[in-house]
């Protein structure tokens, strides 16, 4: 009487497969066990600054500066020129995010201020009208790096026509030739609280460690299923013959 039984007799090509994906399967779930943690980290730093007096800015920006310090800032808005950021979204509408330069000392240098997003016009073609207060202010926020020039297939980044001027990116030596004096390379995050600003919804919502854990779960399951696929791939039924 013959019996059946599996084999585990591994194959060339499964064999080189696994071998491949499998390392990067668990290299993936490790780096984001990596970045959850140090997504943990970014939050306890933000809750220690949070607690700290504002750092009062003068020309210049702190070395050691904090991404999450307050600052605290006092100028004028260049009343005749602002940028509008855009395709930026608020709960699902597109729009811009209106940045201005706040004047400092005697108008050499100025800073940046995003002062909130704004909803798009009723086309492309309709640049949205923005009322900026004349007036010596006192703005308070958060200070951040400019975002990174997207991939693009063409260099165009600053529309032409009146201000506003609508701009993809915040190319700091771009923008000074247009506006005729010195930027700080930071972008302020003008507070809710602040009067002269839009809609400012400054979530750091994308800080989520449990995001990054599940990620890591995700990938560390699909490298036991290619193990699991690898295995029952490379079982081949095997007869025996019986007295």
């Amino acid at each position: 009487m013959a019996s059946v039984s599996r084999v585990f007799r591994p194959r060339l090509v499964p064999t080189l497969v696994t071998l491949v994906l499998l390392p990067v399967l668990v290299s993936l779930g490790f780096w984001q066990l990596d970045r959850a943690e140090q997504k943990r980290q970014l939050l306890a730093e933000q809750q220690i600054q949070e607690q700290l007096p504002p750092v009062v800015l003068g020309r210049g920006v702190p070395k050691d500066l904090s991404p999450f310090r307050k600052i605290r800032v006092s100028g004028r808005f260049d009343v005749r020129h602002s940028f509008l950021l855009d395709n930026k979204t608020h709960l699902g509408q597109v729009g811009y995010q209106v940045l201005t330069p706040l004047l400092l000392g005697d108008g050499s240098m100025a800073i940046l201020v995003n002062r909130g997003w704004i909803p798009m016009g009723a086309s492309r073609m309709e640049v949205p009208r923005i009322e900026t207060p004349d007036a010596r202010l006192t703005i308070t926020g958060r200070m951040i790096e400019s975002d990174k020039a997207p991939l693009q297939l063409s260099e165009d980044n600053i529309a032409g026509g009146d201000w506003p001027i609508v701009i993809q990116w915040t190319d700091f030596g771009q923008l000074e030739q247009r506006l005729g004096y010195s930027l700080l390379e930071y972008i302020l995050l003008q507070d809710p609280d602040n009067p002269a600003g839009f809609v400012r919804d400054w979530s750091i919502a994308w800080i989520k460690p449990e995001k990054s854990t599940s990620y890591a779960v995700q990938w560390f399951t699909l490298a036991a299923a290619l193990l699991v696929i690898y295995v029952v791939v490379n079982l081949r039924r095997v007869e025996k013959s019986g007295e």
